[in-house]
């Protein structure tokens, strides 16, 4: 079972894109969030292997995020982009987290702006200046699906277990969120080996199979590193198994085998 400490470490300004998450960055209201919700996520690496535990496992069910009114979410976009609004969620952040709290807001720039050059919204040009209009059907398609998990990184988790994770979410996902990608590679690249190692026979379920290739860009684990991994694990429990059990320290082994005597009393 993979186990949080043994993830890479997930970057703080990466952390508070989760907490905030990418609708409340780009709304044109100033946002509330709660303390408790900033410290949710620096416990972040323990869902991640959690989720991928339940993920190689075939435990994982539909994703259970809100779901996201992507019409306000473009329409906000199309009105362009108020910096200063988030500026203003950040300065109610508690000051602790403040510092990391003004490097998401250059973050967030550098994002939305990315988006917006590959997703491009429809400027109409007319006498009296420019306008942006929500885009064509296609466009409003491509941009959501990677609005989605932008929004909700975890949710590839989901995405790939139903073998419905898109080349472009992988990419958005690993371009936004690098460090948190490094955790999740490495999750699922340590609960497959854990559950090949503890069964031979063991393979993904077919649909999770497609959606962790669409996230790695081809199979999580390399068949030889399978088969050291289980000789490894066959010869440590043959060694285990030839050992003699050493008596407990401080017990004596007769004391455990032979009937209890009744000692005599003064």
């Amino acid at each position: 079972m993979v186990k949080a400490d043994t993830l890479p470490p997930i970057d703080a300004v990466e952390r508070l894109m989760l907490a905030v998450g990418f609708r409340a960055i780009v709304s044109r209201a100033v946002e509330r969030i709660t303390k408790g919700k900033l410290n949710e996520v620096q416990d972040i690496g323990k869902r991640v292997a959690a989720l991928a535990n339940d993920l190689v496992n075939g435990a994982l069910g539909p994703s259970s995020s809100p779901e996201m009114n992507y019409r306000a979410t473009l329409k906000d976009l199309a009105r362009g982009w108020d910096q200063q609004q988030l500026e203003a969620t950040v300065e109610q952040f508690p000051p602790e987290y403040r510092s990391d709290g003004h490097a998401l807001v250059l973050k967030a720039n550098k994002v939305i702006q990315a988006m917006l050059s590959q997703y491009p919204v429809v400027n109409y040009v007319t006498v009296t200046g420019s306008a942006n209009l929500i885009p064509d059907d296609v466009r409003i398609f491509k941009f959501v699906t990677v609005l989605e998990v932008i929004d909700d990184p975890l949710s590839v988790f989901s995405l790939m277990a139903e073998g419905a994770l898109l080349q472009n979410q992988t990419k958005a996902v690993r371009l936004v969120y690098p460090t948190l990608s490094q955790a999740i590679d490495a999750a699922i690249l340590e609960a497959t080996i854990h559950a090949k190692a503890d069964k031979k026979s063991f393979e993904l379920n077919p649909r999770t199979e497609i959606g962790v290739k669409a996230w790695f860009g081809h199979g999580p684990v390399p068949v030889d590193t399978l088969r050291g991994t289980q000789a490894a694990v066959a010869r440590t429990n043959a060694r285990k198994a030839a050992q003699p059990q050493a008596p407990q320290p401080g017990i004596n082994q007769a004391d455990l085998t032979s009937p209890e005597k009744d000692e005599a009393r003064p």
